[in-house]
């Protein structure tokens, strides 16, 4: 039987000057561990 779950997931940005006063955006995904319970070896935020 499924049971629902709240989920919360968070994505880490950081900013950065780039040329030309343009902005730079990088975003943190970490890949899952092999001995997580689901999902194994999936990308994810945090």
């Amino acid at each position: 039987m499924l049971q629902r779950v709240s989920v919360v997931t968070c994505f880490l940005l950081r900013r950065l000057p780039g040329p030309e006063g343009a902005l730079w955006d990088e975003v943190l995904v970490l890949r899952r561990s092999q001995r997580v319970g689901t999902y194994r070896g999936r990308w994810a935020g945090i």
